[in-house]
């Protein structure tokens, strides 16, 4: 097995590459030439945490025109589950992609809640191959998948090869994920007028502590080929870049240093208050904030943010709706109540950001968290 890997992102400024198709068709072409006959496992994308839809569905098609449909096989990631069922089916039926699932992403679901969808055709060839060719690699794979999980009247086969016991975790998980999917895709086209709103609004609580705060992308902006793929049109995960006060040529926060917010994030960080006292005190409450909220308390209360990433040449970390939260947005509170949450976590990480080296270094004292 040869990897080959293609940076889909511009090193300099962290955008998707234009060229990027380009790229991915030069190295399965020239790795053909190299070594002819071989079969290629396309990884793709299908709205990734920052909408990339990548490659494009142009791309693997002139792929597999080229050098024939069983020689191209797509290996699909819809981890995040946020966009439209309708082009879910068309990867999966209509391309034949291999497709990863989770319900732990925008259906917020407990975590290592995965699955994978496959078409009928690709049911039929696995069904063919496995008696032959897959029982080593299913003594590894029983660790972890068991005939439980399996479909009896779909891989018949594969399953035959399996433990024969219940995967009470995997059924536990799915069944919490499963019930918010019933809440949510129901009403799903109530729901998403809904999801432009929140998400310019988020976008506006983020600008209101610049330069502490800055997006590196704009959450609203369309990609090419993906308006029908989004939850409402828009991107459900709002990036942010922390900026703290320059501490000698250091800028924008590393990953490390993002790693340290998002844990300080998730903690009571009321200790570090009289730190901030001493340094001009806490920020100006958020604009939609409620007015009897006493926001030096927000330092205690946990906030539960999107783990840092990289975008090219940044570090992120990332502001997420969840279909819990669009439900109740939608049904039961209005868009102002679910945002005195969203400007909580606002707040409290413009804060963080605004005093994270005197932070690092109150907390590198004796006695301190």
């Amino acid at each position: 097995v040869r990897c080959l890997q293609v940076s889909a992102r511009d090193n300099t400024n962290g955008n998707l590459r234009t060229d990027y198709d380009n790229a991915v068709t030069e190295a399965v072409l020239k790795a053909d030439k190299e070594q002819p006959q071989q079969v290629f496992v396309l990884h793709g994308v299908l709205g990734s945490k920052l909408v990339a839809v990548i490659p494009s569905e142009e791309c693997i098609i002139q792929l597999r025109d080229t050098l024939g449909k069983d020689r191209v096989v797509i290996a699909l990631d819809c981890c995040q589950l946020r966009h439209a069922p309708a082009m879910l089916k068309h990867w999966v039926d209509d391309l034949g992609a291999i497709t990863l699932i989770t319900g732990s992403k925008f259906f917020s679901g407990p975590g290592f809640c995965g699955g994978c969808l496959l078409s009928k055709e690709v049911y039929a060839n696995l069904n063919s191959l496995v008696p032959t060719h897959c029982s080593e690699l299913m003594a590894g794979y029983g660790h972890y998948v068991t005939q439980s999980d399996c479909s009896a009247k779909a891989l018949p086969a594969l399953r035959k090869l399996l433990p024969d016991r219940h995967n009470y975790g995997m059924l536990m998980r799915w069944s919490c994920a499963l019930n918010e999917m019933d809440k949510y895709c129901p009403q799903r086209d109530k729901l998403e007028a809904f999801i432009p709103q929140w998400t310019k609004a988020v976008s506006s609580l983020i600008n209101e502590y610049t330069p502490f705060l800055t997006q590196p992308l704009c959450p609203l902006r369309q990609f090419p080929n993906t308006s029908c793929c989004l939850m409402g049109q828009t991107n459900t995960i709002v990036p942010v870049k922390l900026t703290p006060p320059p501490e000698g040529e250091q800028a924008e926060l590393t990953i490390p240093q993002l790693k340290e917010i998002y844990q300080w994030m998730m903690n009571d960080m009321s200790d570090i208050q009289h730190v901030i006292d001493q340094h001009g005190g806490v920020l100006a409450a958020p604009s939609v904030s409620d007015k009897s909220v006493d926001w030096s308390d927000v330092l205690r209360r946990p906030m539960y943010i999107g783990q840092p990433v990289c975008l090219g040449p940044h570090g992120i970390v990332r502001i997420a709706l969840g279909a819990p939260v669009a439900v109740n947005m939608c049904c039961n509170d209005t868009l102002n109540n679910v945002l005195q949450d969203d400007a909580a976590v606002v707040w409290k990480l413009a804060v963080l950001t605004k005093h994270y080296y005197r932070i690092v270094d109150e907390l590198s004292k004796p006695n301190q968290k």
